[in-house]
C-alpha cells in the first residue's frame, strides 16, 4: 500500500511539473508574439513616416510648379497613406494572433503606397515645368 501511495504521489508530482512547463512555454510564446507584433508595428511606422516625407516633398515641389496632374497624384497618395495608417491602427488594437491576419492587409497597403510614391515621383520628374509649356 505504501508503494502504491508513493507511486501515485511521484507520478502526480511529475505530471504537475509537466503542466507547469507547458504553462511556461505558453507564456513564452505569447511574449514572443507580442514582441514580434511590436517590432512589426515599429518597422511599418518607420516605413510610413519615410513615405510621408516623400509625399510632402512631392507636394512641396508640385505647389511650386503648379502642376495639376501631379497635385492630383499627391492627393491620391495622401489618401492611400491614410488608409495604410488606419490598417496599422487596427493591427495595433488587435489581440493575440489576430494581428497576423491583419498583417497581410497592412503589407499590401504599404507596398501599394510605395509603388504609388515611386510612380508619382517618376511622373513628376518627366512632367514639363510651366515655363517649358
Amino acid at each position: 500500500m505504501k508503494r502504491y501511495l508513493l507511486s501515485v504521489l511521484l507520478i502526480g508530482g511529475l505530471l504537475g511539473g509537466v503542466s507547469y512547463a507547458a504553462d511556461a512555454t505558453d507564456q513564452k510564446i505569447q511574449t514572443d508574439q507580442a514582441q514580434l507584433k511590436a517590432d512589426y508595428e515599429k518597422k511599418i511606422k518607420h516605413d510610413l513616416k519615410s513615405l510621408d516625407k516623400k509625399i510632402k516633398h512631392l507636394q512641396h515641389r508640385t505647389d511650386a510648379k503648379l502642376n495639376a496632374g501631379v497635385k492630383d497624384a499627391v492627393q491620391k497618395l495622401q489618401a492611400q497613406k491614410a488608409e495604410a495608417d488606419q490598417k496599422l491602427a487596427a493591427l495595433g488594437k488587435s489581440t493575440g494572433n489576430a494581428w497576423e491576419d491583419l498583417r497581410k492587409g497592412v503589407d499590401k497597403a504599404v507596398a501599394d503606397l510605395k509603388t504609388s510614391v515611386d510612380t508619382a515621383s517618376n511622373q513628376f520628374k518627366s512632367s514639363p515645368t510651366p515655363a517649358a509649356q
